[in-house]
């Protein structure tokens, strides 16, 4: 009997009746916990909306910076370009392309006395001097130096080098060099290095060659101070910077 009696009242009260009119049911209301969920999925799609403006955002600077960095990386300084056309007022600039490594130098000539050489290693300037061919001549005995009347003083090394290609007893000189703060002499023997003697330190000593060469250097020194301009200037451009400079003027 109260198992029956409980299962009317249970089917009787979702329609239960009062006065002849049938009661529906009241909706379902929502929970603490409903609502939390519902409110859990708007923050889910702004948070995906906010991260991928973030994400676009950040991928436009990082765009931005590459072209910008392109962009200063092939641009000169107004340093050197002002630098290059103090030199192109004064000199005539040259370039020469050497197709067994793949380089260009870049020579700025002051008629025949001097030019400053732009090449892949090194900054230097070779000055016309007629002195080492007499000098030479009659020490080693012969005119058939392979000297072109001049020698490469580098700024960065404070020594100059003086080409030749003759045969010596010794073997074919291809270089003198010369340490100007050791005041010392070197020859450069099929392609070894050696001291010289005793008698031809003295013999380049009386004649004078030290002094020489160093008068034409401050010549040249002197010469690129009338241009408002030093040897530390040249040293802050390479053979890149000037070819940067003659692509931007094309």
């Amino acid at each position: 009997m109260i198992e029956t009696e409980n299962k009317v009242e249970k089917e009787v009260l979702p329609e239960a009746q009062t006065d002849g009119a049938t009661v529906q049911e009241k909706p379902k209301e929502n929970t603490k916990q409903d609502n939390m969920e519902k409110n859990q999925d708007v923050p889910k799609k702004k948070s995906h909306l906010v991260r991928n403006v973030v994400i676009a955002a950040a991928a436009l600077c990082v765009v931005g910076y590459a072209v910008s960095g392109n962009q200063n990386k092939n641009k000169l300084s107004p340093e050197k370009t002002d630098i290059i056309e103090k030199l192109k007022e004064n000199t005539s600039l040259q370039s020469e392309y050497f197709e067994q490594w793949d380089g260009t130098n870049y020579s700025f000539y002051k008629g025949d006395d001097w030019e400053v050489r732009y090449s892949e290693e090194n900054v230097s300037v070779r000055i016309a001097e007629p002195e080492i061919q007499e000098c030479f001549s009659a020490c080693i005995g012969t005119d058939e130096l392979g000297n072109d009347g001049t020698f490469a003083y580098r700024f960065t090394d404070n020594d100059i080098n003086i080409y030749f290609d003759t045969e010596i007893p010794e073997g074919n000189l291809t270089i003198v060099m010369y340490d100007v703060g050791k005041d010392e002499y070197t020859l450069m023997i099929d392609g070894d290095k050696y001291t010289i003697t005793d008698e031809l330190k003295d013999y380049l000593d009386q004649y004078g060659l030290r002094e020489i060469m160093l008068n034409d250097v401050n010549e040249f020194k002197d010469d690129l101070s009338s241009m408002d301009l030093t040897t530390q200037d040249l040293l802050k451009l390479d053979n890149a910077d000037i070819a940067k400079y003659l692509e931007k003027g094309k």
